[in-house]
């Protein structure tokens, strides 16, 4: 791929709705919600409110939830690890029973159970956490089961890390941004990925004299 050609970047992002729409026709996402279709309570399993609150927002996510509910993640997932999988396993079923199942009350226990195994820091004594640490960590679980890199590239040498630092501080901003997503992807593509991350530029003006710094 040519070093800042992106287009393999939404071939990727059109393949995965087409592969869900297919999902979709062999399994309706309308035709299959269950008495209460989301409009459920997560039960407290001692101090996870603030785990529950992610969940609940994360299970609203339409283009996540229905990637789970169709079944799509599974060509993604990775089998051939046994420590993989389990996370994205352990959260589409969560999600056919905030979605599909009918009970007003659901319980997280498995998923709880499944991402403790990654990060028990996170839920030692059932302590109160932070709901934005809980998003990223959560995420980040289902990004790696998912991850469409099996073969990460060896880490540059410092010659090419020369090359490449001259090449930043010498190519325009458009340029630069595009290196830098492309080595993001080299490391991890999924379709959280897609989904969720991207890029962003800001700049700050001096109202005095119209300078501005990027």
């Amino acid at each position: 791929m040519w070093p800042w050609d992106l287009s393999n970047c939404d071939n990727n992002w059109q393949q995965q709705r087409q592969r869900e729409q297919q999902h979709s026709r062999d399994g309706s996402w309308h035709s299959q919600h269950g008495t209460f279709a989301g409009k459920v309570g997560l039960k407290n399993l001692g101090n996870t409110c603030w785990m529950n609150a992610g969940l609940q927002c994360l299970s609203h996510l339409e283009p996540l939830a229905r990637h789970f509910l169709t079944g799509a993640y599974l060509e993604e997932i990775k089998k051939s690890n046994a420590e993989l999988g389990q996370v994205a396993e352990a959260f589409a079923e969560f999600q056919q029973l905030v979605w599909e199942g009918n009970s007003k009350v659901v319980d997280p226990r498995k998923l709880h159970e499944q991402l403790a195994t990654r990060n028990g820091f996170l839920f030692v004594d059932y302590e109160e956490q932070d709901v934005q640490e809980f998003f990223a960590f959560c995420l980040d679980g289902l990004h790696e089961d998912l991850n469409r890199i099996k073969h990460k590239p060896a880490p540059l040498t410092d010659e090419e890390q020369l090359k490449e630092d001259y090449l930043y501080r010498n190519e325009n901003e458009e340029v630069v941004a595009t290196l830098y997503w492309r080595r993001h992807l080299q490391l991890g593509s999924s379709f959280l990925v897609d989904l969720l991350q991207g890029q962003f530029r800001s700049s700050t003006v001096c109202l005095e004299c119209d300078y501005e710094d990027r």
